[in-house]
């Protein structure tokens, strides 16, 4: 396991996080449009 220096390790921590910030992103884009085309498929909220 090499040692990164801390500037590589920092780049790939934002690029991860901005990974994460974008698929919470399109899986609520995404649902949003399936909720949209089909209320059926909406969970009912008791």
């Amino acid at each position: 396991m090499s040692i990164m220096n801390p500037v590589e390790r920092r780049r790939l921590e934002r690029r991860k996080a901005l990974l994460v910030f974008c698929g919470l992103i399109l899986a609520a884009f995404l649902l949003n449009i399936v909720g949209y085309f089909m209320p059926a498929a909406r969970i009912p909220l008791p």
